[in-house]
């Protein structure tokens, strides 16, 4: 029992966080620093359910940024430069 309890702790525990990163890269497009700071900051805000919420709502706030910035500033930066010629 305990050189399963060993094995499950150590050795998927470490697939998982290395596969965690490989996926959010590849289908997300997502920096593993991005994960990183997600998890350090959402375990505080969290507890242990931060590991999972803290890289989400992290990832999900700069795609609002992006979808934003791309909606609303780069919009109105194409609208000035047309009204002026």
């Amino acid at each position: 029992a305990i050189g399963i309890l060993l094995f499950g702790s150590l050795v998927i525990s470490q697939c998982d966080n290395l596969i965690r990163f490989i996926l959010q890269k590849k289908m997300a497009n997502t920096h593993p620093l991005i994960t990183i700071f997600g998890v350090v900051i959402g375990i505080p805000l969290f507890g242990v359910m931060g590991i999972i919420f803290g890289p989400l709502i992290v990832s999900l706030f700069l795609l609002f940024l992006e979808m934003f910035r791309k909606e609303y500033l780069v919009e109105t930066h194409e609208t000035e430069t047309a009204t002026e010629t």
